[in-house]
């Protein structure tokens, strides 16, 4: 959830903070390097798990941006990705 200054409220709903929209987090962010204060040396976490936290500690610490414009395409997969690129060089070959 994002409110209405840009600051993150909450994500996958785990804080229950309200926020003025609910968006897709696509998982493409910037971060200033003082995020890694909160990153535990040699362990392995989800950068959301991160974000939570911060969040949690400091509202308003962790900002976005609404993109509406353009499409979205999850290529989390080999078969997604693949489908994508034959859409696009159809598009192409147009």
């Amino acid at each position: 959830s994002v409110n209405q200054r840009g600051e993150i409220c909450d994500l996958r709903g785990v804080l229950k903070n309200p926020g003025a929209r609910s968006c897709l987090f696509t998982g493409i962010y910037t971060v200033d390097t003082s995020i890694l204060r909160h990153i535990q040396a040699g362990r392995s976490e989800s950068i959301v798990s991160v974000l939570i936290n911060r969040i949690a500690e400091k509202p308003g610490a962790i900002l976005g941006i609404v993109l509406d414009e353009g499409s979205w395409n999850d290529i989390g997969s080999l078969e997604s990705y693949e489908r994508l690129k034959i859409q696009a060089d159809a598009s192409e070959a147009r």
